[in-house]
């Protein structure tokens, strides 16, 4: 037996066996050496092997790196392209849907709903959408059609999740005996091993709650994948208050049309809201009527606001009525004084 050790860059390696059985092996100094010399040729190869391995594997882990960042770019850019696109409604129900819709296809979430926050009762109530995205429609419909998690009852995993601001991941299946009521609804009747909440936070306020689960067992969100989620639902948030804002502001556009309208003729409020102006107008011969109630004053005193307000649109809707059919101009109220013009073309 002849073992000739191997070495790579001074460290051992390990062995070059050979065997004789015969058991006349006798070698000259000169073939020792040549034995050596195939000794450190193998341990070459073995090096250069192992070098190529490892190029190999640092440049399948530079590809790989390559492609989770351009991966990465991909999701960031559609994100991008999202969030320009939710901003861009003005309805939730359209926000909503989107959301769901980018939900299912990216994060193969099977199941989501939307509880938005009331301020008047303090409860969370959940959102219905129009469109269906996830083939449960009537199951969700029927089963939030009265569904209220009033905030006032301090239990359960959604009043820690509106009042803490922190998302929660639940896995139903090892708590289920300690589930509150809302909490124990939801999952045995759409059977849940697990539900997400995220919360939808504005200015440290919670406006809502978003939550998700997948109803297949062996399908869980990566901890890195949850993380993205709740940063995607801080920028749904932005996009879902800029609508209830929109919508708010549209009622008060529709509050101050009504009013304009109200205290102006049509056509003068209409030019006025499309010019901000009105051009004055010049008439020959005009007929003004001014009314005015006697010992209103004193009778105002008497009523409530609500009584008032009520017994003068009473009164002033009529005396629309009169103008109308008598060709009168309404030109505005002012407290109980209605003015209006005739003779005016």
């Amino acid at each position: 037996l002849l073992i000739v050790p191997l070495f790579q860059r001074q460290k051992f390696i390990g062995t070059l066996d050979l065997f004789d059985y015969s058991g006349n092996l006798k070698l000259t100094e000169q073939e020792i050496n040549q034995i050596k010399i195939v000794g450190d040729y193998i341990a070459g190869s073995i090096e250069t092997g192992f070098l190529m391995d490892e190029l190999q594997f640092k440049n399948e882990k530079i590809q790989l790196e390559k492609n989770q960042i351009e991966l990465h770019r991909e999701k960031l850019e559609f994100a991008n392209r999202l969030m320009r696109k939710l901003n861009s409604y003005n309805k939730i129900d359209d926000i909503v849907n989107e959301v769901l819709i980018y939900l299912k296809s990216f994060h193969r979430v099977e199941l989501a709903f939307l509880l938005l926050y009331d301020e008047k009762q303090n409860v969370l109530k959940p959102f219905l959408t129009n469109q269906e995205v996830f083939n449960k429609g009537l199951l969700i419909s029927n089963f939030f059609r009265n569904f209220k998690v009033s905030l006032n009852a301090k239990e359960g995993s959604l009043h820690r999740t509106f009042y803490k601001r922190k998302p929660l991941y639940i896995k139903t299946s090892a708590i289920r005996s300690r589930l509150s009521g809302y909490d124990q609804k939801i999952t045995e009747e759409f059977k849940l091993e697990s539900i997400a909440q995220i919360p939808l936070v504005v200015q440290n306020n919670c406006i809502g709650i978003l939550c998700l689960t997948r109803l297949s067992r062996n399908l869980d969100w990566s901890k890195s994948e949850f993380i993205e989620m709740c940063s995607f639902a801080e920028q749904v948030a932005g996009a879902i208050h800029n609508a209830n804002l929109m919508k708010d502001l549209e009622l008060e556009r529709e509050k101050s049309i009504k009013m304009l309208k109200n205290i102006l003729p049509d056509e003068l409020a209409q030019e006025l809201m499309e010019t901000g102006e009105v051009v004055p107008m010049e008439y020959e011969s005009a007929t003004i009527l001014f009314t005015d109630f006697k010992d209103f004053t004193h009778s105002a005193e008497q009523m409530s606001p609500e009584d008032l307000i009520s017994q003068l649109d009473t009164v002033f809707s009529q005396f629309d009525d009169i103008a109308l059919r008598h060709t009168f101009e309404k030109l505005k109220t002012i407290g109980d004084s209605y003015m209006a013009a005739g003779g005016i073309p």
